[in-house]
């Protein structure tokens, strides 16, 4: 099954906040062994690669479904996309 990591707060600059009320548990990574990455950024689910090196991850070009999810959920899931694509 591979390494999975839940979402419980986002970094924006120096700083890291909690998720807001409503999101908790939603988003999520799974690391596999062969260095794909799956998961749910929280409305939608998506795939990448990720590329470990030491104490960094790269990931690929994210695929993910486009579903529309309204207020926290997204901004959440934004916020995510946002620190995935670096």
């Amino acid at each position: 099954m591979g390494t999975k990591w839940s979402v419980n707060s986002l970094v924006s600059g120096q700083t890291a906040a909690s998720l807001p009320a409503g999101t908790e548990n939603k988003a999520h990574l799974t690391f596999a062994k062969d260095g794909i990455v799956t998961g749910n950024l929280g409305c939608n689910r998506f795939t990448s690669t990720a590329k470990i090196s030491g104490d960094s991850i790269t990931f690929g070009r994210l695929a993910s479904t486009r579903k529309l999810c309204e207020g926290p959920v997204m901004d959440v899931e934004r916020g995510l996309v946002e620190v995935l694509q670096g």
